[in-house]
C-alpha cells in the first residue's frame, strides 16, 4: 500500500469517527462499538503497512 493511500484511508476513517462521534440519535453503546471497530481496522492497516 503507497504511503498516500495508507494517509487518505486513515484520514478517512478518522472522519467517520468524527461523524459517529457527533451523531445525536446513536446511543453510546453504538458509538463506542463503532469506534472500537475502526480503531481495530485502523491497527490492521498498520500491521498490514508494516509487514510490506
Amino acid at each position: 500500500m503507497s504511503d498516500i493511500l495508507h494517509d487518505l484511508i486513515m484520514e478517512y476513517i478518522t472522519k467517520v469517527k468524527y461523524l459517529i462521534n457527533n451523531h445525536e440519535t446513536m446511543n453510546q453503546a453504538e458509538k463506542e462499538s463503532l469506534n472500537k471497530q475502526l480503531d481495530s481496522l485502523e491497527n490492521t492497516i498498520d500491521v498490514m503497512e508494516g509487514l510490506r
